[in-house]
């Protein structure tokens, strides 16, 4: 009997591209100052292109998708708030797993949850929080549905937030501290699984 290994099937390049280049086509786009129609091209996890269609050539072997009537699916944290947290933890000599939960605090969840909300409220659009991680994001998200009532406003949490905090993890080494980094990240108030676990049930 044969033992040799089979041969790798390759995988045609314009399938291989496919992967990596996403268009988004009917899209309503929403910023802090303004929202608008624009269709999005994405190569690499790199947003290339914000624009109308009748602006953008769009390569071959791209993957399609019409966002229209569809849900925004929102990852809440402050990019500006962490980078500058960042700055100063890095020039105070913290730069290990112990420093990711310190660079976004609990409020700094919570504003971008409630910023969410805001804008897909404004923009009459449903809205689908991931990750919701701390009792202040669940709060916000809570209020959010109560206060807007009729608008489909929903968020999940994550197994690791429900069963555990982040004491579980400090001063264990940086394999096992780096093993729990998430974002947002698991909070330090021991209270807050319980917490979550009780949004759930309503």
């Amino acid at each position: 009997m044969s033992t040799s290994p089979k041969p790798v099937k390759k995988v045609p390049i314009h399938l291989q591209s496919a992967q990596n280049r996403v268009y988004i086509k009917n899209g309503e786009i929403v910023n802090h100052d303004k929202s608008f129609k624009a269709d999005v091209y994405i190569e690499d996890g790199i947003i290339k292109f914000v624009g109308p269609s009748s602006e953008i050539t769009i390569p071959g072997g791209v993957r399609t998708i019409d966002a229209s009537g569809l849900m925004i699916i929102v990852h809440a944290e402050n990019g500006d708030i962490i980078a500058k947290n960042t700055q100063r933890l890095l020039a105070e000599g913290i730069n290990g797993p112990e420093g990711h939960e310190l660079s976004r605090p609990e409020e700094v969840e919570a504003e971008a949850v409630h910023r969410a909300c805001v804008l897909a409220h404004q923009a009459a659009c449903p809205l689908y929080v991931v990750h919701v991680m701390s009792k202040s994001a669940g709060i916000e998200l809570a209020r959010a549905r109560h206060r807007y009532r009729g608008r489909y406003i929903m968020g999940e949490t994550l197994a690791a937030a429900l069963g555990t905090d982040a004491t579980c993890c400090q001063h264990l080494g940086f394999d096992h501290e780096a093993a729990h980094v998430l974002s947002p990240p698991l909070r330090p108030d021991k209270t807050t699984p319980e917490f979550l676990m009780k949004l759930l049930a309503k």
